[in-house]
């Protein structure tokens, strides 16, 4: 299991390709939706989340998951 971080606004199909290559790769992955404080964003993280739950729903090996955290933060982790 791999984590897969992302803004992902919004998911497209770019996105669920390489989430479904690295569940394939991996076992599985988790699509880690968070916010990038230099962005404007379309659609909240919370809406986000369910557009990409929407689209992952039939996908066992496909978690999506969002916290609030910006990518600042994970990258200094």
């Amino acid at each position: 299991m791999i984590i897969y971080p992302g803004s992902f606004n919004p998911f497209h199909s770019g996105h669920l390709d390489i989430a479904l290559r690295a569940a394939n790769l991996f076992g599985g992955v988790t699509l880690l939706v968070a916010d990038n404080p230099s962005k404007q964003y379309q659609l909240s993280s919370t809406a986000r989340k369910v557009m990409i739950q929407t689209i992952i729903t039939e996908m066992a090996n496909v978690l999506s998951i969002s916290l609030n955290f910006s990518f600042k933060i994970l990258l200094t982790m």
